[in-house]
């Protein structure tokens, strides 16, 4: 474990980079901002408003890189590039069909989505303008999010860092160009924004597949992208899956918030898009520490050091503290430039509520960067993402969106006040804290993977009664409740862990004649019991297939599914064998009645430990050639 000082060095080395990356976001929104209002707050009003749709569909995949950083940051800890890379293409694939699935809405039905926001007729048109347009950056947001994801969660931090620079100078270049009608081109007003956007995204896109074709770290493969793989993508979904609801869940709250600014007034969705603006720069150095908690806390779990992992949670969780106090300096010390800069551009009112806004943020500052590293740093790194996805549901949905819809609509209260009590999701900062002052990790994450690699291990080495719920989870070096989360009582995990034990015996041959001889079929089948038999001593015996009628009715179907497969496949081998007689099979002696006879003699080779297949074959030989 590093001491204070070489950690705070170590954690500063992946934050900065986060930072960097949050900056130059930050900066290329300020650019927006800064251009637009010289365009007319209306058009800022759409851009913003637009961008709720946008912040949703950011909001998901934020959760699906978390899902993508944990597992890929554990299973870098262990060493295993191959499964960082399959992670990688499952991830990919599940992002370009949510990507086309927002690319539809958005194309072709603007106008309805600005009408949620606003009832202004300018800024719906403005705002749907907008929205077709940058609809076309989706696909290739996605893929480079996802691939930047993986890269910093195995401490690959510089190509984000590059890529994040590259895509600020392409959209400030083409902001510039496409709203001011720069080098003879026409002004698109904000559709160029939207149109500078799209541009960007396609360069992060770029450059992501230039370092992926000459990197010789992790790489994005086209047939990792096709792959299946079942547990992964168990894994995948019960790690993304909370954090995705989470973060939706926040997104649409956020958006719900806006849509009320929106119908209030153009001179509250303006204020709020500079006070966010505002918010996002002293949010710069807290948001850096606390992501790289995910990465910190992840890697020291693949690592198998649970304890390293929890005490460096704490200490991030403390640097993160600091931070955001010194971010709310920066808020507060920024303010005056702010409202000067502003003042021209926007109405007096909102220059009013904007003053007010960026004091209102201050107080919450603090509150959020805690709830980031412990929500998406600790708990989300740790494997508990759902924690997080209850609070933030409740808090926002239960607590304060009913009460600012309460206060705009049947208060009717001043729209300083609706702003105010909007704030008061921050209450769930409280419930945070309380939870940090105990176990920062109270779930560890590991994988079903892991978990049935540590069952086979036990078979292996002390035969299949040595599978319990605790020995497993001794053996991942994590609590029984963790192994818990994934099996709900010690049959389920024994069922699984047998199935497991067949599809590694029986793996797919890579010589493809197992699948057209019968001969050669039925000596691999051979080969592979003796192999099961040496690599899991006495699994084949009586006494394990008496266990498996001792009631363990999971087991027993997991067992009776593989044992299905062996069949079908000895039935499709003998169908597909053109060497075999045409007058061995009719109805009343089938390809299937055969097989089962084949499987049945499998069967008592097993139970006799009898891996000679000569017998069989002779049979072969003389009932179908």
């Amino acid at each position: 474990m590093l001491n204070k000082k070489d950690f705070l060095k170590y954690a500063s080395t992946l934050a900065f980079p986060i930072m960097l990356q949050n900056l130059i976001g930050t900066l290329v929104n300020i650019a927006d901002t800064v251009m637009l209002g010289y365009v007319s707050q209306t058009a800022m009003s759409a851009s913003s408003l637009a961008n709720q749709y946008t912040f949703i569909f950011f909001c998901l995949y934020y959760g699906m890189a978390t899902g993508t950083s944990v597992l890929c940051a554990q299973y870098w800890g262990k060493g295993d590039k191959k499964t960082v890379e399959k992670i990688l293409g499952l991830a990919e694939r599940i992002s370009l069909i949510i990507s086309l699935i927002f690319f539809v809405i958005s194309f072709t039905m603007p106008t309805a989505i600005m009408k949620i926001f606003t009832n202004s007729p300018e800024t719906i048109a403005a705002g749907s303008e907008y929205l077709k347009v940058i609809s076309f950056s989706f696909v290739f947001m996605g893929f480079s999010q996802i691939f930047m994801s993986a890269l910093r969660s195995i401490g690959k931090i510089m190509l984000p860092s590059v890529t994040y620079i590259v895509s600020l100078c392409v959209n400030v270049l083409c902001n510039a160009t496409f709203i001011f009608g720069l080098f003879g081109l026409p002004k698109l007003g904000v559709t160029g924004v939207a149109l500078g956007t799209v541009i960007a995204r396609i360069s992060e896109v770029l450059i992501c597949l230039i370092y992926s074709l000459r990197s010789s770290d992790v790489r994005f493969r086209i047939k990792y992208f096709f792959a299946k793989s079942d547990i992964l993508l168990q894994d995948f979904i019960k790690i993304a899956t909370p954090a995705v609801i989470n973060d939706v869940v926040w997104s649409f709250a956020n958006s719900a918030f806006a849509a009320i600014l929106g119908h209030i007034g153009d001179d509250m969705v303006a204020a709020n898009a500079v006070a966010v603006m505002v918010v996002n720069i002293g949010a710069i150095a807290c948001r850096g520490f606390a992501n790289a908690t995910t990465i910190i806390v992840s890697q020291e779990l693949g690592k198998d050091r649970i304890d390293t992992a929890r005490e460096y949670g704490k200490r991030m969780l403390t640097i993160t503290f600091i931070v955001s106090l010194i971010g709310c300096a920066v808020i507060l010390a920024i303010r005056p430039v702010i409202l000067d800069f502003y003042r021209d551009k926007l109405t007096e009112t909102a220059i009013y509520y904007l003053g007010i806004f960026i004091i209102m943020t201050t107080w919450r500052f603090v509150g959020e960067g805690v709830n980031t590293c412990l929500i998406c740093g600790c708990f989300r790194g740790g494997g508990d993402a759902r924690f997080g996805m209850i609070v933030d549901t409740i808090f926002m949905w239960l607590v304060a969106g009913p009460l600012t819809f309460l206060a705009a609509y049947v208060f009717k209260l001043p729209p300083v006040w609706v702003y105010f009590v909007m704030t008061l999701d921050d209450m769930k900062n409280k419930r945070n804290a309380m939870m940090s002052k105990g176990e920062i990790m109270n779930r560890l994450a590991t994988s079903k993977e892991d978990i049935l690699a540590a069952s086979r291990e036990l078979i292996r080495e002390n035969g299949w009664a040595a599978v319990s719920i605790r020995s497993v989870a001794a053996k991942c070096s994590v609590s029984a409740g963790t192994i818990y989360n994934y099996y709900e009582s010690k049959a389920e995990l024994l069922g699984a862990t047998i199935e497991s034990v067949w599809q590694e015996i029986f793996f797919h041959p890579e010589d493809e004649q197992v699948f057209h001889d019968v001969t050669t079929c039925i000596s691999w089948i051979y080969e592979r019991f003796q192999y099961g038999n040496k690599r899991f001593p006495g699994f084949f015996s009586l006494h394990s297939f008496g266990f498996m009628k001792e009631g363990k009715d999971d087991g027993k179907k997991r067992m009776m599914r593989t044992w299905g497969h062996i069949l079908n496949g000895l039935c499709e081998v003998l169908k597909n064998d053109h060497k075999i007689r045409p007058d061995v099979f009719d109805e009343n002696f089938t390809e299937m009645q055969f097989a089962e006879i084949l499987f049945s003699l499998l069967l008592v080779s097993v139970i006799r430990e009898d891996y000679d297949p000569s017998s069989v074959l002779m049979l072969i030989n003389k009932t179908l050639y």
